[in-house]
């Protein structure tokens, strides 16, 4: 499982707040970006933030929203 040097329950917690920030954001008929939410992670599960210039940092990005997806497709 690829973890960037964080626990399983922080990919947990980061799932769920993605969910409700992307639902949110739907709700509001916006659209939003990797920045965006990276600020709300940041904020909302108290993780430190990716750094999206780094490829390793937007693969991670990446896998966070794989998660948001496998769990909201059932």
């Amino acid at each position: 499982m690829f973890l960037d040097g964080r626990t399983p329950q922080d990919w947990d917690q980061m799932a769920a707040e993605s969910v409700r920030f992307l639902r949110d954001r739907a709700a509001l008929e916006r659209t939003t970006n990797y920045s965006e939410l990276n600020a709300t992670l940041q904020r909302r599960a108290g993780q430190g933030p990716f750094d999206l210039d780094l490829d390793s940092e937007r693969a991670a990005m990446g896998h966070l929203l794989g998660l948001w997806s496998t769990r909201n497709s059932r």
